[in-house]
């Protein structure tokens, strides 16, 4: 399917030409020991902002396991949103679900894991050949044979909004949750493919370091130096100003939305409400020609990531799903919704890509908001959540941020990001207000056979932020964007 639009939104200009050589390499010859940052950076990016990501990257490598290597594109410049501190925007990749199983399967290394597994849909007459596996305990199940374990024909129930602007496959068999949601078991091609970071898929092994020569995230800071402190980057212990940012806290947020925490939920919240936050007379033109007459498909609306499989509510608890719904009041569960670990955020005043801002404290690195003064740290929430997506925690390598440095590396990722890219409005940590962006881009789509599971196709210029519409093509979708929120 083409894209019915394909515009191009002056939304942020870095101003940077981006074959201007980087700074020097640093520790290029550290052995893989687990993840390694690669932070690809302009010449004139402040060797403060520098080694502030390199820093955060030391810490996510300390408790992340995993062996492989992520390359991260930063700035320090001017997001388009004035009250930014700071936006990121994950690069996304596509798999059928069978596959996303497969690998996660295989890399079952905790008990968490094990159990979120267990509580994953699949189809049930191949769940019972691999039964009897994940009800051993994590020990047992290590020492069994796992690769003879297949997940054909597996696909996943969800509640989703009842909305007529989408015309889902025999509606009226569907069956009504509630006055707003209904259950989406149709079997359509969006109850079988799942969207990852590709930072995610790396961890999966669903590609490797060496499939494409695309960024796995790009990252972009407030060039503003008044806003900022800078004293954790040395010490982590160190106080911060109470009239500055901690500038350690909004990197390692920053990372982990490019580590997994991104759902498709604020896609669809981007989609089906965003004439309410628009201003911009032509956004709204083009949402008006897409909704008429129920245009979109329910195969248009297919951005169900590895987050949302454990985004539960107490409708969804009902009937056995979890809760792709906009909206709605959900939280985090392994076990088939029956333990809530930690609330997200409900969406239209924040993204659902974090934990909810309605606790006394904050509830990790992945927190909402940051205050002046403020410090957020990564919890074990954060890394409960990373593990059950497809990360292994533990105790990982020290010193494992390696800066890139050759304007011929970084003009080997031209294909995500060049000339043409240089409007890229990332997903940022923004003010409490409302925020939507007006940029667009793409979304990944990978092959959907088991047999040819990790090859990527060619990648696609990166054309602002936003999250596209279209399954099989690109298109056009104005998304509020990932951010951590600034108080006061």
């Amino acid at each position: 399917m083409k894209s019915r639009f394909t515009p191009r939104m002056n939304c942020l200009k870095l101003g940077i030409p981006f074959a201007l050589a980087l700074a020097t390499s640093i520790g290029v010859n550290i052995p893989a020991r687990a993840v390694q940052f690669r932070f690809f950076h302009s010449e004139d990016t402040p060797q403060e902002v520098v080694d502030g990501f390199k820093r955060a990257g030391d810490i996510w490598s300390s408790q992340l396991n995993d062996d492989v290597i992520l390359d991260i594109h930063i700035s320090f410049g001017t997001p388009s949103n004035i009250n930014a501190l700071g936006a990121a925007r994950p690069n996304m990749v596509q798999f059928d679900y069978d596959s996303f199983l497969k690998s996660s399967f295989r890399d079952i290394t905790s008990e968490d894991d094990l159990l979120a597994f267990k509580n994953l849909q699949s189809n049930p007459e191949k769940k019972k050949k691999y039964k009897n596996l994940i009800n051993l305990d994590i020990n047992q199940f290590q020492e069994a044979d796992t690769e003879m374990i297949t997940f054909q024909d597996s696909n996943f129930d969800m509640v989703v909004n009842n909305d007529l602007r989408i015309n889902y496959k025999n509606r009226q068999n569907l069956k009504l949750t509630s006055f707003t949601t209904m259950l989406d078991n149709n079997n359509n091609i969006n109850n079988q493919n799942i969207w990852l970071t590709r930072a995610n898929a790396k961890a999966l092994g669903l590609i490797s370091d060496e499939d494409d020569n695309n960024f796995d995230a790009n990252i972009i800071i407030k060039n503003d130096y008044s806003k900022w402190d800078f004293s954790r980057v040395e010490n982590q212990n160190a106080t911060i100003a109470d009239d500055k940012y901690d500038f350690l806290s909004v990197a390692l947020h920053e990372i982990g939305h490019s580590l997994g925490f991104s759902s498709g939920v604020d896609v669809l919240e981007s989609l089906l409400y965003s004439e309410f936050f628009s201003d911009d007379n032509t956004l709204k033109s083009l949402f008006d020609s897409i909704m008429k007459d129920n245009a979109i498909t329910e195969n248009e609306i297919a951005y169900v990531t590895s987050m949302d499989l454990f985004r539960c509510s107490q409708t969804s608890k009902n009937h056995g799903v979890f809760d792709l719904s906009v909206g709605a009041k959900t939280y985090f569960s392994i076990d088939a919704c029956n333990t809530n670990l930690g609330n997200f955020t409900r969406g239209f005043r924040y993204q659902v890509t974090h934990w909810s801002e309605d606790n006394t404290f904050p509830m990790g690195i992945m927190n909402p908001t940051i205050a002046k003064g403020q410090i957020l740290n990564i919890s074990d929430l954060d890394l409960q959540f990373l593990d059950v997506v497809g990360w292994d925690i533990g105790l990982g390598s020290e010193n494992s941020s390696i800066s890139v440095a050759s304007s011929e590396e970084v003009n080997s990722y031209s294909s995500s990001f060049n000339q043409e890219a240089e409007d890229n409005d990332l997903t940022p940590f923004i003010s409490t207000s409302r925020y939507w962006s007006t940029g667009f881009s793409f979304w990944q789509e990978m092959d959907h056979t088991q047999d040819n599971a990790t090859s990527v196709p060619e990648p696609n210029n990166i054309i602002g932020l936003g999250a596209m519409f279209g399954l099989f093509g690109f298109g056009w979708l104005r998304q509020r964007r990932r951010c951590i929120g600034k108080k006061g």
